[in-house]
């Protein structure tokens, strides 16, 4: 079987893999409609660990490959090997000893399989088995592997998500330089840039890409693409925005964002 990677600068290729299942049927856990937070804990210096920091609602985990499935709590210590799991209603953000964050979709789940112990130079690679997650790096590097390519961002905003259904991963670069292989082929992303590894085209960020990084990372406003309108400091990622009718607007390839989507009651744009 041929094992593929997503890698996260550039030039960088990857050896294949085998992704297998780390968690069975999941069990049903005690729901919360708010974020549950915590401070980050001091660690002894040198020591890089990968810490759950928010769960809401439902939130499984397992602190090394060796551990049992549980219910997740704010403030554990996910080592390599060790896997968080979100249910249908679960969000759950990791904080790396560096300050990088990774945020978790529902409905998914990523292994920890390599947490260097290096903090000048840091690296991690996380293995995606399916669902959706959201990488602000703090320094270092990060690789992201799904059962059909890699991902690998340095000093870069990137999300990465893998249907099994489709058989596909989705990746966008909000900011810096993202890389992508498959098969051996890699291409780089740059900023307001996504692809797919179905065809690997690189194509400007969907809207619907954008909602997505906005309403559940609050520090991506400012790398929001000018573009969109939605690069203001003051823009309140709190109320959702609505779809407008799809018109032609803007100039060239690509409708501008603001003609696609407004705030409730606040009417849609006239194209220019």
């Amino acid at each position: 079987m041929n094992r593929h990677v997503l890698a996260v600068f550039v030039p960088l290729f990857f050896s294949t893999l085998i992704v297998t299942s780390v968690f069975g049927t999941a069990r049903n856990v005690e729901a919360s409609t708010r974020p549950q937070t915590v401070d980050p804990t001091p660690q002894p210096s040198g020591t890089r660990t990968a810490t759950i920091r928010e769960i809401v609602n439902q939130v499984l985990s397992r602190i090394t490959e060796t551990h049992s499935e549980s219910s997740a709590t704010v403030g554990q210590v996910i080592r390599v090997g060790g896997t968080v799991q979100t249910l249908t209603d679960g969000k759950a953000r990791v904080d790396l000893s560096e300050g990088t964050i990774v945020r978790l979709a529902p409905q998914t789940i990523f292994t920890v399989t390599q947490l260097n112990q290096d903090s000048g130079n840091p690296f991690t690679r996380l293995r995606l088995v399916v669902g959706k997650i959201w990488v602000i790096l703090n320094g270092g590097s990060m690789d992201v592997e799904t059962p059909v390519g890699a991902a690998s961002v340095r000093g870069s905003l990137m999300s990465v998500s893998y249907n099994p259904s489709l058989g596909i991963a989705i990746i966008t670069c909000l900011e810096g330089t993202c890389a992508v292989t498959v098969n051996g082929v890699t291409i780089v992303l740059h900023d307001n840039q996504q692809t797919h590894t179905g065809n690997m085209v690189i194509v400007k960020i969907a809207d619907k890409e954008l909602l997505e990084w906005l309403a559940n990372n609050p520090e991506s406003n400012r790398f929001m693409p000018p573009s969109s309108g939605l690069n203001d400091p003051n823009f309140d990622n709190q109320t959702p925005l609505v779809p407008c009718p799809q018109r032609s607007a803007g100039s060239g390839k690509f409708k501008t964002f603001s003609a696609l989507f407004s705030r409730p009651g606040a009417g849609c744009p006239t194209p220019q």
